[in-house]
This record gives structure tokens, sequence and C-alpha cells, in this order.
């Protein structure tokens, strides 16, 4: 039966588009813009778009119609905090009055208990609050009465490093310079699109053998030059790292919640239970294949970069 996916045009989602079709699995998705080039890029893969946001009972309805299971990925919605879980609560609302057996959640690491964050963890930053949405959300798929769930929390997209995605770190791709608020010791556990394709579609395919599942993943621990170096390598610019003070960061990270998740997530490596991903018995990837991958987005991110 077809598969229900949020957000097929994003990292994610697009990953496990990818996965089930790869494996002849038909895909359902909404799209706000029918007519935007991502969507014609996955529709022509195969994904079957209807017209909608995840606010849309009626596109939903149509949507999730027929399939047997549903994979729930958001973006943080900036101007409106409550967005996601009222979202989420809306789709499985949706699903269930369909007869879908199956809901699949990727959370973020640490959503379920982020003191173990390390003493970074402060409860009332903005970074907070993002994840308090996805802790609610994690709960809500836990009661909600599927004969199936499973909770998946990936770790740092290597799709971040490149453009889009590399908007976060500022004017990283046109000056080269990498400034950051991780620290040169962090350990960032990395986690390639290929890996988010086989552990979300295994956990869509496998309802059973999954079910209740509750996995923090990724594909290895990389500290920021290592990275940087990988960067570099395959770009051919000269990149380089910059950190930041403590008194540049306390002057940002209160209005920038990317600032405050580096520098929330400089322990989360910590969080990775490789124990639980070796059972799953599913093939990691690595950054450097990554960027092999994706040789052509990496050179066309940097090349501004002067050097």
């Amino acid at each position: 039966m077809p598969i229900f996916v949020c957000g097929t045009t994003g990292t994610q989602g697009g990953a496990l588009a990818r996965a089930l079709i790869a494996k002849g699995t038909t895909v359902h998705s909404l799209t706000r813009d029918p007519s935007s080039a991502k969507t014609a890029e996955m529709k022509a893969l195969g994904v079957r778009f209807w017209p909608g946001s995840f606010d849309d009972r009626p596109a939903l309805e149509a949507a999730i119609a027929g399939t047997s299971s549903i994979f729930l990925n958001f973006f943080p919605d900036f101007n409106d905090f409550a967005a996601n879980r009222r979202q989420a609560e809306l789709i499985m609302s949706v699903a269930r009055a369909a007869g879908v057996d199956q809901v699949v959640y990727t959370s973020g690491f640490g959503a379920h208990e982020p003191e173990r964050m390390g003493p970074a963890w402060d409860p009332s930053s903005l970074v907070a609050v993002f994840l308090k949405s996805k802790a609610d959300i994690e709960a809500d798929v836990r009661a909600a009465g599927f004969r199936y769930y499973t909770i998946l929390r990936p770790g740092v997209f290597a799709t971040n490093f490149i453009a889009p995605n590399v908007r976060q770190f500022g004017a990283f791709a046109s000056t080269g310079v990498f400034d950051t608020a991780y620290r040169p010791d962090t350990k960032l556990p990395i986690i390639t699109p290929a890996t988010l394709g086989v552990f979300t579609a295994a956990a869509v395919l496998d309802p059973a053998g999954f079910h209740a599942k509750e996995i923090d993943y990724a594909d290895e621990i990389l500290t920021p030059e290592q990275i940087i170096a990988g960067l570099s390598r395959v770009s051919g610019k000269k990149l380089r790292t910059s950190y930041q003070t403590d008194v540049e960061i306390e002057a940002t990270k209160a209005a920038n919640p990317f600032v405050g998740g580096q520098v929330l997530t400089r322990e989360i490596w910590r969080l990775v239970d490789w124990n639980k991903v070796r059972e799953t018995g599913l093939p990691l990837s690595t950054f450097e294949a990554f960027l092999e991958e994706y040789r052509e987005n990496v050179v066309a991110t940097f090349a501004g970069v002067a050097e």
C-alpha cells in the first residue's frame, strides 16, 4: 500500500521517498507549491502530490486515503511555535479515521531527555521551545492508538553544510570561513541522506519489527575540523574555521536559534545509542561518501569563495 510522507521536498522526507520508490512503494505527499522545481523533481521520481498544507484537512484526507503508514516530519515554524504539534495531531487524526496502521515520527536528538545534553542545556532558551514541541509530539505519537509506532532521532544532517541549508552558518558559503559556536573538540553525530533513507524506509516497511522502537542514530562522529577538511578537499577551496568567543555567543544566541543550537549540540554525540543502531542490522554511510555523492553540490556551494 502507499505511504504518506511529510516533507518530500526536504531532506528527510525526500530521502525516505527516494528509498521507498526504489523499493517499488508508492509515496503520497502534500505540496504548498505545485509549480516549484523541487516538487517537479520529486514528482518526476514518482511521488504523487496533492496541493495543500499540513493544516488543510481536506487535502490531508485525500492524500492519506488508501495508505498504510504515515511519516511525520516537520520544520520548526519560527512564527508559530505550536504549529508542528497542531499539524501532527491533525495528520494523525485523519490517518486514524482512514484506518492507517502505523505512524513513524522523526524527532530530534535529546527531545525526550534534554537534560542529557550537558551543561549547555537551558530550558528557557528558544531551542528548548522547539525541543519541547518535538517531545510533545513524541508523547502524542505513543498515545495515538496506532497499531504500530516508531520514533527516530537523527543526528546532525550532512546536508547542513551545503546549499541551501548552509545559510544557517551565515556567510560561510561566500567567505569560506566557518564561523561557529562549536569548539575545536566538539564531536558531531553526522547523518547522511543515504542513511536517513535507509532507516526511515526500514521502519516504514517493517512496522512490527520497529514497533515501539525509539532510536537516536548517526553515521559517525566528526569534529568541525574534520568536516571542514572534507569540504575543502572536495570543493577545492581553502575553507577554515573561526570559533566564536563566549562573549560573541552570549550576544547572539538568544535571538539566533542556530547559534543556540550549536552550543546545545556540543555534547549530543553522547546520546547516540550505538548498540541500538547496530541491532537494526542496517548499513551506515560516511561523510566522505556523502561528499563524493554530492560533489557537484559541494563545488557549487563554495564556488564564490576566493581561494
